[in-house]
């Protein structure tokens, strides 16, 4: 676990294979001047967010939303939308990257 509460190694694996959360979305590919009031922004307009972190390297973040419902939205609404010139990719995130 690093210190902003991912445990990167639960991305590791056949990535196919892995349980995923209904309501914690798996953000990539984010500019990395994009900040945590940034995807919090674009984020809450299709849900209430419990929580939303951004990895130390800035360009793998976490937005984990109040029902599946809202998740299931805004990875309809929000893939590849691009932030400050780059595509987001976004995907359910495996169980067991948060604590």
């Amino acid at each position: 676990m690093d210190q902003v509460g991912l445990n990167i190694s639960a991305c590791k694996g056949n990535r196919l294979e892995c349980e995923r959360s209904d309501k914690i979305l798996l953000v990539k590919n984010i500019h990395e001047e994009t900040t945590i009031a940034d995807l919090k922004e674009l984020f809450a307009r299709y849900g209430i967010i419990e929580r939303c972190l951004i990895s130390p390297s800035g360009t793998l973040g976490l937005i984990e939303y109040k029902s599946a419902g809202w998740a299931k939205t805004a990875i309809e609404k929000l893939s590849y939308h691009y932030v400050k010139g780059l595509p987001l990719y976004l995907e359910f995130a495996p169980v067991g990257l948060t604590e």
